[in-house]
């Protein structure tokens, strides 16, 4: 736990107290990251049809699992799990789940090698504790093209890969996205006849429009 504190001083801390500021802190900082990171929408639809989950995977997490941490037999922290843990052999090959655009590699925290693709509209997915990283920045990808090897780099207690997917900053349950029936009764309908323009800015918070406090004079009766 000590080497993810950035503080080199907290990190010769006693135990309990390095590892709650790592669950705290750090945590934290990295969920900020994420969440400027994928609030920056492109206006177009990048992805096409149902988001694939790691081939050959078994979910060993799911999303908004509830952990309780315990030092000596004493609970000492919590944290919600912001994804699915899959795992399936040691540096596993990790695919893009749809089609995208590369919007960030490298160090992530608890999360470790980190990638995130950028699939439009404000829809993202991260794949964390990566063990090596093949693509960068602004490399557009296919569907299941090929990122990078599964790891444990990061908050890991074991090789496997950490898949998130984000909607304008929020994690969102990943399930949904791997649905076809699902996102052809509940994306799709919303997407048709509408540019990438259009729902960009429909998600933006609508602006209170101004209302006049006067009143309007009332009219004279003609005589």
């Amino acid at each position: 736990m000590a080497p993810l504190l950035p503080d080199a001083a907290a990190r010769q801390g006693p135990p309990k107290d390095v590892f709650i500021a790592v669950n705290k802190k750090v945590r934290k900082d990295n969920e900020d990251r994420i969440t400027g990171i994928t609030k920056k929408a492109t206006p177009e639809v990048l992805w096409k049809g149902a988001f694939t989950q790691l081939s050959n995977s078994k979910v060993e997490a799911n999303f908004a699992d509830a952990r309780t941490y315990t030092y000596n037999g004493e609970p000492v922290d919590t944290a919600y799990h912001l994804g699915y843990d899959l795992s399936v052999t040691k540096h596993y090959p990790v695919e893009a789940a749809n089609s995208g655009v590369v919007a960030f590699t490298g160090d992530l925290g608890l999360y470790g090698n980190t990638v995130i693709i950028d699939h439009g509209l404000g829809l993202f997915t991260l794949y964390g504790h990566l063990s090596s990283i093949d693509v960068k920045i602004g490399d557009a990808l296919g569907a299941r093209q090929v990122i990078g090897k599964t790891g444990e780099t990061g908050f890991a207690g074991g090789d496997h890969l950490h898949f998130g997917v984000y909607l304008d900053g929020v994690a969102v349950l990943p399930v949904e996205w791997w649905d076809a029936k699902w996102i052809n009764d509940n994306i799709t309908p919303k997407l048709a006849g509408e540019s990438g323009v259009q729902i960009a800015q429909a998600q933006q918070p609508a602006k209170a429009a101004h209302r006049s406090t006067h009143k309007a004079a009332p009219k004279k009766a003609r005589r």
